[in-house]
C-alpha cells in the first residue's frame, strides 16, 4: 500500500529546524565546514595588534614662554586658556601644568563626543585669546594620539655620541626602506646644535651685541618666497634659498657690511662648531654611549610582520657596523604578543584534550568527541564574526576566549548529556538527538541570553579603560551566540548519525570501561547524593542559615581589609629600575656624576653576585632640564651691580585641575594585599584630620584607584579588581546556566509532582551534567593555572577565580538552589 503523500508532507512540515538538521547531516557538516574554514581564514587575515586600537578623547594645548617661571606661566598662559575653553561643549575635565618656560593644558572630552568638532572649537577659542604675553611662541593645539610601539633597538659602543647617532640614522633609513616598516624614530639622543661663540672684545670692536648677531643669523638662515614672474613660457616661481644647517654654512653670513659693499663674515669674528645639545649626560649602556631606535606600527600593520621585518634588516645591518658598536633589543612588544598567542593556543589545545578525557569517562567516547568539537567550532567559528564587530586579535581579545571557556563548554555538555540520557532509555540515535536537543533548546537559549546580559554593561564602561576593555565582552558575546547555534543545530546532527557500537577492539574496550564507570557513578548518585539531598531539603532552613552564615564569614573577611583589591595583578618584569630625584638647582654635571656612581655600584653588585649570567647589562639615563639665565641685550655690567640676589623657594611646576591648583601625593603599598586597609585609613582618619587643619581643602583619588572606580562602578556599584570582575562574571554565567536548567527541569515535573519531589528529581537528574561542567571547566583551565611563563601572570588570577569558583559553586547549585526552590514555594503557599 502506497503512503499518503499529504500525510508525509504534513509530518515534514512539523519537523522543525532541529529535526530537519538532524535528518540532513550534509547541511550540518556544511555549516561546520564554513565556520571552521572561515575561522581559519579570518585568523590569517584579521587585524592583529598588541592592544586594541582606539582614539583618545584628549586635546592638548602647549605654549612655550621663554624665560618665565611657573607662576608667570600659570597667570599668563594657563588661566587665559582655561577661561577661553570653559564654554566649549563636550569637555569633561581640564588639567594643566605650568613649568619653567612652558605651559601645558590637557582637556579630556566627554565620551562619545565628536572629537574633531570639539578640537576645532578649542583651537578657535585659543586663537581668540588676546591677553597672552608678547614673548610667547605660537600656541600648539593637537589631538592626542596613541603611539603603537612594536620594538626598540639599542645601539651602544666605545665611540663618541656623534658617530653613534650617525649609525642610528643609517639604521633608521634602512628600516624605513623596508616595505613593512612605516614609522621609525630615534630616542635618547641629543639634538644637533650649531654653537656660535664670540668674545666680548670682538663684540665691542664692531659695536655689536649678541642679540643683534642672533637676529642677523636668524634672518639669513631662512628660505623666503619671492613671488612669481609671468613669462611667455609660463610662470616662474622665485624663492631665496638661504636655509643653513651646518657650521660651515653659517660661516658665510655677513655680519658687518660697509658702504662700499665689503663686509665681515661670521666665521671671521666667531668660532662656529657643530655639536649636540648640551645636556651634560647622554644615555649609556654598560658605561658606553647608547642611542635607541624605536619602531612603531601604523594602520593595519601586523606587529609580528613588523618585528620580522626589523629582524631581517637588523641581521644585514650588523655586518656593516664599525668595530666596537653593538646592537640589542631593548623592548619587543611583538614578542610579548606572540608569546601570549602561543600560550593560549598551546594551553587551549591541552585544555581541549583534558575536556575530551573527562567527557569520555562520563559519556560515550564518540559523543564526547563531538561535544569537545562543539567547543572548538564555537571558538574558531567566532573568529568569522569578529571583524564585523570591529574586533582585532590582541591581548584583550585573546584573554576573552579564556573567559568564554567555562560558559561555552557548558552549553555543549548540557545538550550532549541530555542526548546521552535519551540513548540510555533505549531511544534511537536520531530520535534521541532530536528529543534531547528540543528539551534543552529553551533553557540553553535563556541561559545564553542571561550571560549576554551580564556582559553587556562591560560594553559601556566609560573613559579610556572602557575603550581598552570593550573587546572582551564583544568577543565573549559573539562566541556565546556561535556556541548556541552549534549546540542546537550542528551538534544534534552529529550525535544523530554516530554509529551504534565500537568497530575496533580498543573502541569496544573503551566503551565497556565507560559503561562500567557510568553504572558505578549512577549508584553513587543514587546512594549518597540522594540521601544527602533529601536530608538538606527536609531541613532546608537550617541549610540556608548555615550557607548564609558562611557567606557572612567570607564577606566579613573580604571587608576587613585582609584581602586587598588592586587594579591589575603584578607581573615580574625583565628589568630592574633604580631612580634618583635630585634638587631643582642640580647642574647637568652633578647629575652625570650621580648617574656614574649608581652605574658603578650596580656593576660592582653584578660582579659580587655573578649576575652577568642573568642580566644583559646596565642602562643609564639622566633626564632633566638646564636652566639658563641670560643678561639684557647690550648690557656689559656685572649682574651683581644692578640686582640684589635673594635665595628663596619657588615652584618648579604648578598643576591645576578644573580651574584649581592641585598637589599630587603618590604612594606604593607593600604588601599589595594591604591596599584596602591603607585606603580605609586614609579616607577615615588622615584626610578628615587634614581638612580640620585646612578648611575648604578637597581631594580626589586618581590613577589606578580612579580608573578602577570609574570602570567598575557602572557595573556593580563597588570597587573591584578588573581581573576579578571578569572571573566573577564568567563564573556567574556557568552558575546561571546550571541553576536555570535545574529549575526548568523541576518546573516540568511540577505538573504531576509536588515541589519537594520535583526539585528532588531535578537534583538527581542534573547531578551528572553539573559535575561534568565543573570538571571540564576546571580541567580546561588547569593548564593556565599551572603555567609558569611570565605571559601567563595576567591570566592565572582569572583562571584561578573561575576554576576554583566553579568547584565551590557546584555545592551551591546541587544543595542551596534546591533548598531555595522549596523555601520560595513555602512562601508562595503561605501567601495563598
Amino acid at each position: 500500500m502506497n503512503p499518503d503523500p499529504s500525510r508525509a508532507n504534513s509530518q515534514k512540515s512539523r519537523q522543525g529546524p532541529i529535526e530537519w538538521m538532524a535528518r540532513n547531516p550534509i547541511a550540518a557538516n556544511l555549516l561546520m565546514f564554513i565556520l571552521i574554514v572561515g575561522g581559519i581564514w579570518t585568523a590569517f587575515t584579521i587585524q592583529k595588534e598588541v592592544f586594541p586600537d582606539f582614539e583618545l578623547d584628549l586635546v592638548e594645548v602647549y605654549v612655550s614662554y621663554p624665560g618665565a617661571n611657573p607662576a608667570e606661566v600659570e597667570h599668563g598662559i594657563l588661566l587665559p586658556v582655561e577661561d577661553s575653553v570653559q564654554g566649549v561643549e563636550g569637555i569633561e575635565e581640564i588639567t594643566s601644568t605650568a613649568r619653567e618656560e612652558s605651559g601645558r593644558v590637557q582637556i579630556e572630552l566627554v565620551s562619545g563626543a565628536d572629537r574633531m568638532k570639539v578640537f576645532q572649537d578649542i583651537d578657535q577659542a585659543v586663537n581668540r585669546i588676546r591677553t597672552f604675553p608678547d614673548d610667547i611662541e605660537e600656541p600648539e593645539v593637537r589631538l592626542v594620539d596613541r603611539r603603537r610601539h612594536v620594538m626598540e633597538i639599542g645601539l651602544f659602543g666605545d665611540v663618541d655620541i656623534w658617530t653613534l647617532r650617525g649609525i642610528a640614522e643609517q639604521l633608521r633609513d634602512r628600516l624605513l626602506a623596508h616595505e613593512a616598516i612605516t614609522q621609525v624614530e630615534l630616542g635618547n639622543v641629543p639634538d644637533y646644535v650649531t654653537h656660535v661663540e664670540i668674545s666680548r672684545n670682538t663684540l665691542r670692536k664692531y659695536g655689536l651685541t649678541l642679540s643683534q648677531v642672533a637676529e642677523i643669523i636668524g634672518a639669513s638662515s631662512r628660505d623666503i618666497p619671492a613671488g612669481a614672474l609671468e613669462t611667455a613660457g609660463g610662470e616662474i616661481l622665485l624663492r631665496m634659498k638661504e636655509r643653513r644647517q651646518w657650521a660651515r654654512e653659517f660661516g658665510d653670513i655677513d655680519i658687518v657690511t660697509s658702504a662700499r659693499g665689503s663686509g665681515v663674515s661670521l666665521s671671521e669674528i666667531a668660532e662656529i662648531t657643530d655639536d649636540f645639545e648640551d645636556t651634560g649626560f647622554h644615555s649609556q649602556f654598560n658605561r658606553q654611549p647608547s642611542v635607541e631606535v624605536e619602531i612603531f606600527r601604523v594602520g593595519t600593520q601586523d606587529p609580528l610582520e613588523v618585528a620580522a621585518a626589523v629582524q631581517e634588516v637588523l641581521a644585514g645591518f650588523k655586518q656593516d657596523l664599525p668595530p666596537g658598536v653593538k646592537t640589542r633589543i631593548d623592548s619587543n612588544i611583538a614578542e610579548d604578543y606572540g608569546q601570549r598567542l602561543w600560550l593560549l593556543l598551546k594551553n587551549g589545545v591541552i585544555g581541549l584534550f583534558i575536556v575530551l578525557g573527562i567527557l569520555t569517562v562520563f559519556l560515550e567516547y564518540r559523543l564526547a568527541f563531538w561535544v569537545m568539537m562543539g567547543m572548538a567550532i564555537s571558538f574558531v567559528g567566532g573568529l568569522v564574526f569578529l571583524p564585523f564587530a570591529g574586533v582585532s586579535i590582541n591581548m584583550i581579545s585573546m584573554f576573552a576566549f579564556l573567559v568564554a571557556l567555562g560558559i561555552v563548554v557548558d552549553d555543549a555538555i548540557v545538550v550532549g548529556e541530555n542526548v546521552y540520557e535519551h540513548r540510555q532509555q533505549g531511544e534511537g540515535f536520531i530520535s534521541a538527538a532530536v528529543a534531547g536537543a528540543r528539551e534543552m533548546v529553551g533553557p540553553v537559549t535563556f541561559s545564553i541570553l542571561t550571560n549576554v546580559v551580564a556582559f553587556v554593561p562591560l560594553l559601556f564602561v566609560p573613559g579610556t579603560m572602557g575603550k581598552f576593555w570593550w573587546t572582551l565582552p564583544a568577543v565573549v558575546i559573539v562566541v556565546l551566540f556561535v556556541s548556541l547555534f552549534e549546540a542546537v543545530f550542528i551538534l544534534p546532527a552529529h550525535l544523530a548519525h554516530s554509529s551504534a557500537g565500537a568497530s575496533t577492539r580498543p573502541g569496544r574496550r573503551l566503551q565497556i570501561l565507560q559503561q562500567g564507570f557510568a553504572l558505578r557513578f549512577s549508584r553513587f548518585v543514587d546512594r549518597y547524593y540522594r540521601a544527602f539531598l533529601d536530608f538538606c531539603l527536609r531541613y532546608r532552613y537550617v541549610t540556608l542559615v548555615a550557607a548564609f552564615a558562611l557567606l557572612l564569614v567570607v564577606g566579613g573577611y573580604a571587608y576587613s581589609g585582609h584581602m586587598g583589591m588592586i587594579m591589575m595583578p603584578e607581573v615580574s618584569a625583565d628589568e630592574i629600575e633604580a631612580g634618583v630625584t635630585l634638587p631643582v638647582d642640580t647642574t647637568p654635571a652633578q647629575a652625570a656624576q650621580v648617574a656614574d656612581q649608581i652605574t658603578e655600584s650596580t656593576l660592582r653588585m653584578f660582579e659580587k653576585h655573578d649576575l652577568q649570567r642573568v642580566a644583559e647589562g646596565v642602562k643609564t639615563n639622566v633626564r632633566g632640564q638646564d636652566f639658563i639665565i641670560r643678561s639684557a641685550d647690550g648690557v656689559e655690567v656685572p649682574f651683581t651691580d644692578i640686582a640684589e640676589l635673594n635665595k628663596g623657594v619657588a615652584f618648579t611646576s604648578i598643576n591645576r585641575r578644573d580651574g584649581r591648583r592641585v598637589v599630587t601625593v603618590s604612594m606604593a603599598v607593600e604588601p599589595k594585599s594591604a591596599i584596602t586597609r591603607v585606603m580605609k585609613e586614609i579616607r577615615e582618619d588622615l584626610l578628615p584630620s587634614l581638612r580640620a587643619d585646612y578648611p575648604g581643602i578637597t581631594w580626589a583619588f586618581q590613577g589606578g584607584e580612579a580608573e578602577m572606580r570609574e570602570s567598575t562602578s557602572v557595573l556593580l556599584g563597588f570597587d573591584l579588581s578588573l581581573i576579578s570582575l571578569m572571573g566573577i562574571i564568567a563564573l556567574s554565567g556557568v552558575v546561571v546556566n546550571d541553576s536555570l536548567i535545574m529549575i526548568h527541569y523541576a518546573n516540568k515535573k511540577r505538573v504531576l509532582n509536588s515541589a519537594f519531589d520535583s526539585i528532588h528529581q531535578a537534583g538527581l537528574r542534573r547531578f551528572r551534567p553539573i559535575m561534568l561542567t565543573t570538571l571540564t571547566t576546571f580541567g580546561g583551565l588547569t593548564p593556565i593555572i599551572l603555567e609558569t611563563s611570565r605571559q601567563a601572570a595576567y591570566l592565572i588570577p582569572m583562571a584561578i577565580s573561575l576554576g576554583f569558583g566553579i568547584v565551590f559553586a557546584t555545592s551551591i547549585i546541587l544543595v542551596i538552589v534546591p533548598c531555595l526552590y522549596l523555601a520560595i514555594d513555602d512562601i508562595a503557599v503561605l501567601c495563598g
